[in-house]
């Protein structure tokens, strides 16, 4: 329900219900750990980052106490996106650091995939300022998520949307326009057709790279459904929600359209101040925007 967007609020009034039940019947058990795991990426998921990094902080300590190295990794992996979201890159490349190690001295397995933690140090290398090292992460992510399972179709629109970010970054439009084309073609897959939040991403990614290689009467509707789509998987005035409103403000500034472009930016204005540390990463596109609504020179 959660990530269909449907109910979400009943879907996460659920999953707090029954995390609480477990902590009472069950304290201390894998059933209990795992719970707080799924509360966790569930906040996560919504752009409640402080909120899902206290809650994989316990699960954490769970899976430590219960002595189970794996288990503990997933929360691990979270908990280092949730701080690098949050800002905190350091802690975040730690985290990561030992997710590896733990994956490394274990059997490969499906379900403790080591392409997530390439994805997360893909992740991290953007915003830290490492382009070569985050191009070179979300390639691994991508050489090993090769199958159209669910979880590895899901990878490959990440990594593909950050790629296509690193490219539009380094002026590589050509780029940008062909890993954003591929990011829509995983999307379009049946077993992510359903999820808006894939969809939602790759909406973005299209129209964003549509838009910087100057074709905006096509990128602007696609960010318009991004937009529409990714409100329904996360919390409103929620950094993922703020960065595809200023993508599309800056579209409308191209085509013209002022007046839509600065209702979308006074919006984003109001929900950027409370995101604190978690919208440092939007600091520089929200610069970018904010000097496009003064009225244009005489």
């Amino acid at each position: 329900m959660l990530e269909r967007g449907e109910r979400r609020d009943e879907a996460l009034q659920l999953i707090e219900s029954t995390t609480d039940a477990l902590a009472r019947s069950r304290r201390g058990s894998g059933t209990h750990a795992q719970a707080l795991n799924r509360l966790g990426v569930a906040y996560l998921r919504l752009g409640r980052f402080d909120h899902a990094a206290q809650i994989l902080e316990q699960a954490r300590t769970l899976w430590a106490e219960r002595q189970e190295k794996l288990q503990r990794n997933d929360a691990t992996v979270s908990l280092a996106v949730a701080r690098i979201a949050a800002g905190a890159l350091t802690e975040g490349r730690a985290l990561l650091d030992e997710a590896l190690a733990v994956l490394g001295s274990a059997p490969p397995s499906a379900m403790h995939p080591e392409g997530e933690v390439h994805l997360a140090l893909g992740l991290l290398g953007v915003p830290a300022g490492r382009p070569d090292e985050a191009r070179s992460e979300l390639r691994q992510a991508l050489a090993l998520s090769p199958t159209d399972s669910r979880n590895d179709l899901a990878r490959r629109v990440l990594a593909g949307a950050a790629l296509t970010r690193l490219a539009l970054q380094e002026g590589g439009l050509d780029e940008a326009l062909s890993v954003s084309k591929d990011v829509v073609g995983d999307a379009s897959a049946p077993r992510l057709s359903q999820l808006p939040r894939s969809q939602g991403l790759a909406a973005q990614t299209r129209g964003m790279a549509l838009c910087a290689a100057g074709r905006s009467t096509e990128g602007e509707p696609l960010l318009m459904r991004g937009q529409e789509l990714l409100a329904a998987v996360v919390d409103p005035g929620s950094a993922p929600l703020i960065e595809v409103e200023l993508l599309r403000a800056r579209c409308l500034f191209d085509l013209g359209r002022r007046s839509e472009a600065n209702a979308l930016v006074q919006q984003a204005r109001r929900d950027f101040v409370s995101l604190g540390s978690s919208g440092s990463r939007l600091s520089v596109l929200f610069g970018d925007v904010l000097g496009r609504t003064s009225p244009p020179s005489p």
